[in-house]
């Protein structure tokens, strides 16, 4: 009986409140099951290829090669091993002789038994580590066909065979230079492996028990046997978080906005429920005066929104299912992996109880202020109220939005971040909505309703008159602005960052040898083309802080949370540090006072400056004392100030800074830029320079603007699309609430039609009253 009363009589008699109640609901769990099922995909994908991504089962690297003893006891650990070979990756430019045209490209060099897992396909032929191999970008770059010979460092080689897909590059979405392929020996031959030069060491194994246990068992041993925190042990596992950590932090942004259309949806199931429920009160207290409990007819209510609940979930994955079909050849070009088109929708199942808990505790306040209401007292009252609800039945909800704001974003600080600024924006929009009635309500004052119109005084008097409704309509249509003004606002301080103009440098040259450094200044102003921020670079990593070692971070798999991935990331990673008086144009001080500008410097303690967000992940202050392994050579410092940087001016700067006059003497490398020029002078310089100097490389930064912009330019219109998804739960809100209102004043409306009122300024009337709420909305948005 209880069943048939609140299912199937309570769906028969209010068809058009249920299907409003679910097309709000389906619009606020599209967007974030839609995404749930993207980045499970590829989660998936790159887990399942996470060995070939990696090549191997276990990897050790470094920046620099393994010393002989690090080598010993590597040796001791891994003496399992059935098979390893050695990778080194570096930056370099490379000439094509047939087109005399220089760029930057990652050299791999590789040894005999590349790759273990895996594979690299060719447009022709098989893959043989004793060849040299271009990427089939560098070669649609150049029109390059094999038996084409490039110029690497002082040596020649010939193209033996081009790329058609590489199962370790992973994700394409962003790569600062096509790959190449060499043998090991010839990079040794090609003079590029100088002292300084950007490149990074990895020996890669393949062991007779491959389990995770045992690969984490040998990761710790190996941190306990090798403690330099610049070397680094990856598994498969590493190499598939690593690959997906962009598509994580654009699913990670796209979640949160989708969650804001969630947070609409469910402000106005409140709404819609608050109203279905004090509609029905008379019903209700009837059913209590018969004998069934207060608990009961909760229990009930809230099964018939689970009930609800679980077929727009249905909804959603009868709309995504074909809608993933669809898109998937669009993904798999543009992320570079092979999606399936098989679905797996274990990722939005998992979903799933978060979206119900979330939806379900808003109705918490409505079920308290039902528990509240005298139901026998109701019957006898002049008008039907429902027991009022407190601040703190809220409390649940809030607790699970934060929560899901944190799981979502995979961030403590990101979610509590945009958990704050949600209830800001909820405070600001209420207090606005609040003042803005009270403003109406001393304008208007005593005139009359014909001032200036009959249709638009009843309009404000409507708006000065309405309670929390109108509040609650008037925060969905502003979040949801909100939420397109910030997108909006994104895009343009983005592309403004990213914007091409003569304050970014033409090109960024690095690799610039100590001994070739003078010989290049003078070759470029020969050439009309003088170096500018010309800046030393010494290679260093943080030894101890205050005197006391300063440890790795020991973290053998899953980071809890971004901030401590990027903690353990610069933890165990080593630095570029410099040495100058002044600040760059992209620095500013913020804490802390500027180098002295002569200092007598008798003790070898240095004044340091660092980068503050750098600092804020070391745990480090004003007055640390820092000690720096500068090529095996301690050099203690005392941090002076820290530095705001604008790392988009793309000119030579640092973490950390030390003052003059003391690192001079340690082995360096320099950098430099060319400024902004004609195209035809940059490309000559690049082409002419590494004939007299082979090992330096460049970076041409218009280039390098024009792929971030593009990167961005990809994700934004799925970010559109969410945030247009929320504003349109806005329009349903809207359209609920006015639908709503136009019910509870029916008798008021039929009152003034027999006064006089046409039904066209009955309309106008309605209109102006909504109208004036969707445009303040909007403005406020």
């Amino acid at each position: 009986m209880i069943l048939r009363f609140f299912y199937w009589k309570e769906f028969k008699k209010f068809p058009f409140f249920f299907f409003l109640l679910g097309i709000t609901l389906l619009l606020g769990t599209l967007g974030l099951t839609g995404i749930s099922i993207i980045s499970g995909q590829v989660r998936g994908q790159l887990e399942n290829n996470a060995k070939n991504l990696l090549t191997s089962d276990f990897v050790v690297g470094a920046r620099r090669d393994l010393f002989p003893e690090e080598l010993q006891n590597l040796g001791e650990v891994l003496k399992d091993a059935t098979q390893s070979y050695q990778v080194i990756d570096f930056y370099s430019m490379v000439t094509h002789l047939e087109s005399k045209q220089a760029r930057l490209v990652e050299l791999r060099a590789i040894e005999e038994g590349f790759p273990f897992y895996g594979g690299v396909t060719l447009k022709s032929g098989s893959f043989n580590a004793k060849n040299f191999i271009i990427s089939k970008d560098l070669a649609d770059l150049w029109s390059i066909s094999v038996g084409d010979e490039l110029q690497v460092g002082v040596i020649k080689l010939r193209v033996q065979g081009i790329v058609k897909d590489d199962t370790s590059v992973g994700l394409r979405g962003f790569s600062l230079a096509p790959r190449v392929y060499l043998p090991l020996a010839e990079l040794v031959r090609s003079g590029l492996m100088k002292p300084g030069a950007t490149g990074s060491y990895a020996r890669h194994f393949r062991l007779r028990d491959n389990s995770t246990q045992e690969l984490i068992r040998l990761k710790k041993l190996i941190y306990q046997k090798l403690p330099d925190p610049g070397i680094k042990v990856t598994l498969p596992e590493d190499t598939s978080e690593q690959t997906g950590r962009m598509i994580s932090m654009i699913t990670s942004f796209m979640s949160l906005a989708a969650l804001i259309g969630l947070i609409l949806s469910l402000v106005g199931i409140f709404y819609l429920y608050q109203s279905h429920l004090l509609a029905r009160l008379k019903d209700l207290c009837l059913i209590n005066l018969f004998g069934l409990t207060k608990e009961k007819i909760i229990f009930s209510i809230l099964g018939q929104f689970s009930l609800l609940f679980i077929l727009v979930f249905i909804v959603d994955l009868l709309i995504l299912i074909p809608g993933y079909s669809a898109i998937v050849p669009v993904l798999t070009q543009y992320l570079g992996l092979d999606l399936s088109a098989k679905l797996n929708l274990l990722s939005a199942l998992s979903e799933l109880p978060f979206l119900y808990g979330l939806a379900l505790s808003i109705l918490i306040p409505l079920v308290m202020g039902l528990m509240r209401t005298p139901m026998g007292a109701q019957l006898k009252a002049s008008k039907l109220s429902l027991g009022k609800f407190r601040f703190y039945d809220f409390i649940p909800f809030l607790v699970l939005l934060w929560t899901f704001s944190w799981r979502l974003s995979h961030s403590q600080k990101i979610g509590s971040i945009f958990f704050a600024a949600l209830m800001g924006v909820f405070l600001l929009s209420t207090l606005l909505i609040r003042l803005l009635q009270f403003i109406l309500k001393k304008g208007i004052g005593k005139k009359g309703l014909l001032n200036p119109s009959i249709e638009i005084g009843l309009a404000l008097r409507s708006l000065t008159r309405s309670g929390h409704k109108l509040t609650l309509s008037f925060l969905s249509l502003a979040m949801g602005a909100t939420l397109i003004s910030l997108i909006l606002q994104l895009d343009g301080m983005i592309q403004k960052e990213f914007a091409w103009d003569d304050h970014k440098p033409g090109l960024f040259v690095f690799d610039i040898q100590e001994e070739q450094m003078e010989a290049l200044r003078d070759f470029a102003i020969k050439r009309g083309t003088p170096l500018d921020a010309i800046t030393p670079m010494i290679r260093a990593r943080l030894e101890k802080v205050n005197g006391v070692k300063f440890e790795r971070k020991k973290s053998t798999l899953d980071m809890r949370s971004k901030e401590e991935d990027e903690d353990t990331r610069l933890r165990n990673n080593g630095i570029n540090i410099t040495y100058r008086s002044y600040l760059t144009s992209a620095e500013k001080i913020i804490q802390g006072k500027p180098f002295p500008a002569t200092r007598d410097i008798t003790s070898d303690v240095a004044l340091v400056s660092l980068e503050k967000k750098w600092a804020g992940r070391m745990n480090l202050k004003i007055g640390d004392r820092v000690t720096f392994d500068i090529q095996g050579v301690e050099q203690e410092g005392l941090v002076h100030n820290l530095r705001d940087v604008k790392w988009t001016t793309f000119y030579p700067n640092f973490i950390v800074t030390l003052e003059p006059g003391v690192i001079e003497g340690a082995p360096k490398t320099y950098l430099a830029v060319l400024p902004a020029g004609m195209r035809d002078q940059k490309l000559s310089f690049q082409r002419e320079s590494i004939q007299l100097f082979p090992n330096i490389s460049f970076i041409d930064v218009e280039e390098l603007v024009g792929k971030l912009s593009g990167l961005f330019e990809k994700s934004r219109y799925a970010i559109e699309i969410i945030s247009w998804l929320s504003l349109a739960v806005g329009f349903v809100i809207l359209y609920g609430l006015s639908h709503d209102q136009v019910y509870r004043r029916y008798y008021d409306l039929a009152l003034m039609k027999s006064l006089g009122f046409s039904a066209g300024q009955l309309r106008l009337n309605l209109l102006l009253e909504f109208g004036t709420l969707f445009l303040l909305a909007m403005f406020t948005g």
